[in-house]
Order: C-alpha cells, then structure tokens, then sequence
C-alpha cells in the first residue's frame, strides 16, 4: 500500500493540464524516497522527469515500491476542475490506483477517481542526445522559506531558474533600464 496526501491538488492541475499536449502516457515511480513521474515521448526530444520528495507531502505512508503507468490525458480531465481549496491524495492499494480530491471543509464531498493502469514497456534509459531536459522538483516547504528569506529580487519579470545537478536556484530579474540583478542560492 502506498498513501500520500498533497496539500493543494491546484499544483497538479497545473502540471498534468499541460503534460498530454507533450505524452500520452506517464510512468509514476512510487519507492521510499519520493515519486518520480517520468516519460520520454515518442520523438525522443524531451524527457519529463518530475520529483516529489516524501518530505513535501502532508502524509506518507509508504509499504512497498511501484511503478504505474497512467494516461495523460485521463490525468487531465481528473485534475481538470481541480480548485485552488481542494486538496489531493493519491492511493495505491491492492494495485488499484486511486486520486481523490477533497475540500478539507466538506471531506464528505471528496470525489475519487480510479485510474486505470497502462502497461508500459519503456526501458528507462535517459539518452545522451536529448535537447531539451525538463525537470520539475518540488521543495519542502522549510525550502521555500529559505528562498523567500535569502533573496530580496522582485518583479513581474522574475525568472527562476533550476540546476538539478548543482542544487542551486538562481533567481534573476532585469530593471526598466537595464540593470540585471542576480542571486543563486545554493540547496545543499
């Protein structure tokens, strides 16, 4: 059995709305660590690699490894109508895989979906040749409050940008008359 809950299953919407317009199916990698949702899609240009830590998630409950394959599009229209209120859990029980959204309000309105698993034969190898390396990593939230604390840039035009290698975060944002400001801040 593996049990996580997730505190805003808006987050989600905003990644899995986007996903089916790049794969059409998704591998969820469930181990001790974290879940690590990843495919390669079909040109081989892009691989999608997203790491949730265990720490991020409000619960986890962790027995044994798995590995899922899920549609995209199945995980778009789930998340489809997800509001920014409602909260996510996601169960693997008896390998069935449930996502059950809820509004910690009105926990008698939950609305739980049973996703119907693929069967995916996908070595996972990361080729060399890739051009373009997409990686989204969620942080705990003691992360994020490092984040905010460290850096004092601002602005509409704010760019964050992520070295998973390195484990930094460099922030950069350019005035109205051209001055660039920067600061990288080191995860490790």
């Amino acid at each position: 059995m593996w049990r996580a809950a997730y505190p805003s299953a808006y987050v989600f919407k905003t990644i899995f709305t986007t996903i089916p317009k790049i794969v059409e199916d998704l591998v969820f990698e469930i181990t001790r660590e974290g879940v690590v949702i990843r495919r390669m899609e079909e040109k081989r240009v892009v691989f999608i690699r997203i790491s949730i830590p265990s720490g991020v998630f409000k619960v986890w409950h962790y027995e044994r490894d798995y590995e899922i394959g899920v549609s995209a599009a199945l995980l778009a229209r789930v998340f489809k109508n997800a509001k920014k209120y409602e909260k996510v859990e996601f169960l693997v029980e008896d390998d069935e895989f449930k996502i059950i959204l809820y509004d910690p309000e009105h926990p008698v309105d939950a609305k739980t979906f049973v996703i119907k698993q693929l069967s995916l034969e996908e070595p996972f190898t990361l080729p060399k040749d890739l051009k373009n390396d997409v990686y989204v990593e969620f942080l705990p939230e003691f992360y994020v409050e490092i984040i905010k604390g460290a850096t004092s840039i601002k602005g509409e035009n704010l760019k964050i940008t992520t070295h998973t290698q390195s484990r930094t975060v460099k922030f950069s944002t350019e005035t109205e008359l051209g001055e660039r400001y920067e600061y990288v801040l080191d995860l490790e």
